[in-house]
Parts: structure tokens; C-alpha cells; sequence
């Protein structure tokens, strides 16, 4: 799948998903989640990491 935008929040789910709120060119929001079985566990460390500093 490819999504594109600008990220608007992003929301750790219990260490169970990820929640992205992203909003497009055309200002169209959409919801985005990543579950922690869906990806390795170095690319979950990596997106969490990341969730966490862009606060």
C-alpha cells in the first residue's frame, strides 16, 4: 500500500499498533494503522522510535 501526506499525530496503541493521522494535497484526512505482526521488529523498534521523538 502507498500513502502519501503530511503526518498530523501519530498514536502508539498499547505496543500493538500504530495510528497515523495524515492529511493529503488535497486536505482529504485519512487514518493509517500499523500493526506490530505486520512488520520485523527492528522496523517496529525504528517506528516507534520515531512516533515518539516527532512529539
Amino acid at each position: 500500500m502507498n500513502v502519501a501526506g503530511r503526518l498530523m499525530a501519530a498514536t502508539i496503541w498499547f505496543d500493538i499498533q500504530i495510528e497515523l493521522k495524515l492529511q493529503d494535497a488535497h486536505h482529504l484526512k485519512q487514518r493509517v494503522f500499523i500493526r506490530r505482526d505486520a512488520v520485523r521488529e527492528s522496523d517496529w523498534r525504528l517506528l516507534c522510535r520515531l512516533m515518539l521523538n516527532a512529539r
